[in-house]
């Protein structure tokens, strides 16, 4: 058999790549941390860019206008709109026509447009659905009192991009201490950070020195409440005052208190496991592990019931003007401690 002798064709590939471009950004919602953090990394990515912002009540049309301008320092722009009229007000329909207009022009640009709203957007406004159909849109509200299970796998998250770790005792902690406050438990983690000094590891023993305080807090409160300590839970309920808690704030805690350990009760009485009642309440199967024992001990569900009544005889007498928050509030401790 012969083989044909000849030169190889060479076959040329051609390869079309499509950089697709990057659509208008809405960042909105009422976790003012979590949105404007996550417009600082809209900043970051577009570092090279001439940056512009308009903010409130602005012209749109001079927003399309300087799309179409040839920027200073740079072939690219980034549009910041800060809290816009038109997702706090009501716009005309001119005002709408303008918007797609502009919306338009940044698609077929060069130039990167996000739009910043601190607030909940109505989903039911026309401008709601124009900005459905021309951005990507990313929503940020604030973690729910059940959605502690959401929170703390936030919080991890968040140790673990600071190269951090930490003990379970210690995040329970911090948790009472921030209440599902994703800036606050920012700000304290920063703190931590720098106590730190080059250790890698947070303690309980480490949230009690930089986060809490020696001046009492929430946590000392709520540490109170479970082991029943009566001279603890009126000392740190008088500090809190004075540094300005409100009364009715701290009968929120211990009505929330209450109903934790309510249905904690109600849920061991049923033969529940730590495991199936911290997927139910959203809370930490060690935290219930450990707080279990002082529900136990101290609050049984006649006992929580006593409470309950107490507190909403409270809630009458403060909103009829029989007593200031304060009398309120501190007729509730005996109850608490009997």
């Amino acid at each position: 058999m012969s083989r044909r002798k000849g030169v190889a064709k060479k076959t040329r590939l051609n390869y079309s790549i499509t950089v697709k471009k990057a659509k208008p950004v809405l960042l909105y919602g009422d976790e003012r941390f979590l949105v404007e953090e996550a417009f600082q990394k809209q900043c970051n990515a577009y570092q090279g860019s001439e940056v512009e912002y308009y903010h409130g009540q602005f012209d749109l049309a001079s927003v399309s206008e300087s799309i179409q301008a040839q920027g200073l320092f740079s072939g690219q722009k980034l549009l910041c709109i800060k809290d816009p009229f038109f997702l706090s007000k009501a716009v005309t329909s001119s005002q709408l026509d303008v918007l797609a207009t502009l919306l338009d022009a940044v698609q077929s640009s060069p130039h990167h447009l996000v739009i910043v709203y601190y607030a909940t957007v109505d989903r039911r406004k026309k401008v709601a659905g124009l900005l459905k159909k021309y951005c990507d849109i990313h929503v940020y509200t604030p973690f729910k009192e059940w959605e502690g299970d959401k929170f703390r796998a936030w919080a991890q998250d968040r140790v673990k991009q600071m190269d951090l770790g930490i003990d379970i005792q210690a995040l329970c902690a911090l948790e009472e201490r921030v209440a599902n406050q994703c800036g606050v438990f920012a700000q304290e983690l920063e703190k931590m950070s720098l106590f730190l000094e080059g250790r890698r590891h947070i303690t309980l023993s480490d949230v009690k020195q930089v986060c809490l305080g020696p001046s009492g807090s929430f946590y000392f409160f709520n540490d109170a409440l479970k082991r029943k300590d009566e001279k603890k839970l009126l000392s740190s309920t008088l500090i809190l005052l004075e540094h300005g808690v409100e009364p009715l704030l701290l009968m929120g805690s211990i009505t929330a208190t209450m109903r934790l350990y309510y249905q904690m009760q109600k849920g061991y009485a049923e033969n529940q496991t730590d495991a199936q009642l911290a997927k139910l309440l959203g809370k930490h199967p060690f935290f219930l592990k450990q707080l279990k024992p002082f529900v136990q001990k101290h609050y049984s569900l006649q006992k929580i019931r006593q409470v309950y009544f107490r507190l909403a005889e409270a809630d009458y007498a403060l909103k009829s003007g029989k007593q200031s928050a304060n009398d309120a509030l501190m007729s509730v401790i005996p109850v608490l401690m009997a």
